[in-house]
């Protein structure tokens, strides 16, 4: 398969009908005539968890990709760099079923198509699988939501558009801690990505001096948590001996799967009676605001989810590209969906950039100078060593029902303007078993 695909102007004129074509050459024998310049079209891989654990948020990147690619490619006809005609960017999509070893297959199908950039994967475990190939074959990939930390490396060819988890790891610790946690267990996605921010969040919650004598994990593509959530029942009963129950808070990670849990531990008086924690990766879910049991559990626990977003998401910009997004997908967007609307834009603009010297390097060079000076829907893209977003502002995103409609709301947020420790921390607290918010916190830092 030939990516830069580019069409001889006779070629095109010669698939007009016969009379369409006379005419053009009668004219051309009497008027100056600029032959129409060639079009040159991008193909970019994106790997997308269309079935399987993660499919509710990749079917919503696919919406915000194909929005992406209809704007740019109806925003920069028909001139480019220096007068140069503009790319027409495409993209070939594949489904990694949300499993790693699926994302590999289709990793090595696109080094055989000749692809050169690849946007995504949405989760860890699947980049985890895929990077290595893709530094050997000369691969670019650009993820817009992984965010495991071991994954954070120099030189590679590896860029993700949000910041690694050891920012959301402080996020959702020093949330914990201001609402007067003081015991904490974890039930986990057994991946790198629920592994990793269980661990950090652990770290924090232990040297702020509180409880966390250890998590349970699931394997991907578990549908019983009769097991796991009778340990973690045990646990809280153990705790509640020496804590309030309103002290105690079970952390969870996990993707689709966070609604069937939160629906099965509804069956359990003591974990109903503590704070749940989520994550970047249940965020916003539409599935949990579909499901009255789920929802009304994550309400009567306060079920709180942090994930990349602050200020950005009240601009218009952002407003207006998840309001398109959730009326064609028909989902809550969180903002890693929209972050796959500026990972295309800046790929394209890297290749219209880059001219004919299309390398891997070029290309990684251009992406790099070009995200240090966008400002895109998801705001400033500017990356670190490691080719990670640098910034790391969050939103804490809870369920609420009005009427008989759930829905998810914006319950606070957490400002990390220089990518370091946070300047601001502002929430609702709630109380497990209690109706609404009972008042604001605000904290610096």
């Amino acid at each position: 398969m030939n990516i830069f695909s580019k069409m001889n102007v006779l070629g095109m004129i010669s698939m007009c009908s016969p009379v369409v074509f006379a005419i053009i050459l009668g004219f051309a024998l009497f008027l100056p005539m600029e032959c129409p310049a060639a079009t040159q079209v991008i193909t970019v891989g994106a790997l997308l968890d269309l079935t399987g654990a993660n499919a509710t948020f990749g079917e919503t990147v696919k919406t915000v990709l194909e929005m992406a690619l209809e704007d740019f490619n109806n925003e920069f006809p028909p001139v480019g760099v220096d007068g140069e005609r503009a790319y027409r960017m495409e993209a070939l999509v594949l489904d990694t079923g949300s499993v790693p070893q699926t994302a590999l297959n289709q990793m090595q199908s696109f080094s055989t198509a000749g692809i050169k950039v690849v946007l995504g994967p949405l989760t860890s475990a699947e980049l985890e699988a895929i990077k290595d190939y893709a530094n050997q074959n000369g691969i670019m990939i650009v993820s817009p939501s992984s965010t495991a930390v071991s994954l954070s490396i120099a030189e590679d060819n590896v860029f993700r558009l949000v910041p690694d988890d050891k920012h959301q790891a402080l996020a959702a610790a020093l949330l914990m801690h201001f609402q007067g946690i003081k015991a904490l267990t974890g039930l986990y996605v057994d991946d790198v990505f629920g592994r990793e921010l269980t661990e950090r969040v652990s770290w924090h919650m232990d040297l702020l001096g509180h409880d966390v004598p250890g998590s349970v994990s699931f394997a991907p593509g578990t549908t019983d948590f009769t097991s796991q959530l009778a340990q973690l029942n045990t646990w809280v009963e153990q705790a509640a001996q020496t804590n309030q129950y309103k002290q105690i808070a079970v952390y969870l990670i996990a993707f689709d799967e966070c609604v069937p849990i939160l629906q099965q531990a509804s069956q359990y008086p003591s974990l109903a009676r503590v704070h749940w924690y989520g994550s970047d990766a249940s965020a916003r879910n539409q599935l949990l605001i579909e499901n009255s049991v789920a929802s009304e559990f994550a309400i009567s626990t306060c079920f709180a989810n942090p994930i990349f977003g602050g200020n950005v998401t009240e601009s218009p910009k952002f407003l207006s590209l998840q309001q398109r997004t959730e009326a064609q997908s028909g989902n809550a967007v969180n903002a890693h969906a929209l972050v796959m609307y500026d990972a295309l834009y800046l790929v394209a603009s890297a290749y219209q950039h880059a001219r004919q010297d299309t390398s891997l390097e070029t290309l990684k060079r251009e992406f790099v100078r070009l995200a240090g000076m966008y400002y895109g829907a998801t705001g400033a893209t500017i990356l670190n060593e490691a080719g990670d977003r640098t910034l790391g502002d969050y939103d804490y995103w809870g369920v609420q029902k009005e009427g008989t409609v759930y829905s998810w709301t914006r319950r606070g947020f957490f400002l990390d303007t220089w990518g370091s420790f946070p300047d601001f921390l502002y929430f609702e607290t709630c109380t497990p078993g209690q109706e609404g918010v009972t008042n604001f916190a605000v904290y610096s830092h």
